[in-house]
């Protein structure tokens, strides 16, 4: 009984294996191709910029550089804009802040169709929180816009730019300015900080 029941289970196996195998195989071929087609295309944002495509994200090569003087400048720059004002729409929010519980904060937005500036102000000062500009309107350093060439921009900061991707840190504490270039002008500026 037993050669018989082994018998049994080998046939079926081998049969049960060779079903289908060689659509199994073209089917995940086809699978990882379309996956890494449609991972590998650019796309836009809902403001209709581009996006870095999913490699570029994953694996981007960066300058990199620290400087708190010059993120904190420029945070300041931004904040004391009066485009910011005069050309950005305007709307608030309150939160409550996190130390002291019965005081409220304000979260600032500014945006136009392209860019966009968060400030969080508290009874004493406004930080810089998030900022995104795609457009020319806001320069940095007096020089450095959206637009701006890639040699421009080295030239402002004194430092050689490689890749297309440079992020700027303060050495102190969260906060960064990532330029993001592309064929060699500067098409994004990004702020980001952390505030406890």
């Amino acid at each position: 009984m037993k050669p018989v029941l082994h018998f049994l289970i080998i046939a079926y196996i081998l049969t049960s294996c060779d079903q289908n195998k060689p659509e199994k195989v073209q089917d995940i071929k086809l699978d990882i191709q379309t996956r890494k087609e449609s991972e590998n295309l650019d796309s836009k944002n809902s403001d209709g910029h581009e996006v870095l495509n999913k490699e570029e994200k994953q694996y981007p090569e960066i300058d990199t550089l620290f400087s708190s003087k010059l993120t904190n400048d420029w945070s300041e720059e931004i904040m004391a804009s009066n485009i910011l004002k005069q050309q950005f729409n305007f709307s608030a929010d309150t939160v409550r802040n996190i130390h002291w519980p019965e005081q409220i904060d304000s979260i600032l937005c500014y945006k136009t169709k392209a860019s966009k500036v968060q400030i969080y102000r508290t009874l004493d000062k406004d930080i810089l929180l998030d900022t995104d500009l795609f457009d020319s309107d806001i320069t940095l350093s007096s020089k450095i816009k959206i637009g701006s060439s890639k040699k421009e921009v080295s030239q402002t900061l004194l430092v050689k730019i490689r890749s297309n991707i440079l992020m700027i840190h303060d050495e102190e504490s969260d906060m960064s300015f990532t330029f993001y270039f592309k064929n060699d002008i500067l098409y994004q500026i990004h702020y980001n900080s952390y505030i406890d």
